[in-house]
């Protein structure tokens, strides 16, 4: 086998030391880049419910049309109790 010379060697592990900076650099804006998403999502979240909220606490109609949607969500048994529990479930006048 042939040995390499020493300045190619070097220039080697330079590459190699500045591929892992960049991969770090990469895996820091990926994480940083999901965080900026979870947080515009809850704030729709946030903004879209607040407005679903407000508007069936207006128009009686539209809170029957949210109570059946949120009857047949997907939801665990423990949301499904606290919409019950504030009315949200089921026929409430709440």
């Amino acid at each position: 086998m042939r040995k390499v010379p020493d300045a190619k060697a070097d220039r080697l592990a330079a590459l190699r030391k500045r591929q892992e900076s960049l991969r770090l650099v990469i895996l820091d804006e990926v994480a940083k880049q999901q965080k900026r998403q979870e947080r515009q999502h809850k704030k729709l979240v946030d903004i879209v419910g607040t407005a679903l909220i407000a508007h069936a606490e207006r128009t009686q109609g539209f809170k029957v049309m949210l109570q059946q949607v949120l009857s047949s969500a997907d939801v665990d048994e423990r949301s499904r109790a606290f919409l019950r529990d504030h009315g949200w479930l089921g026929n409430s006048a709440n």
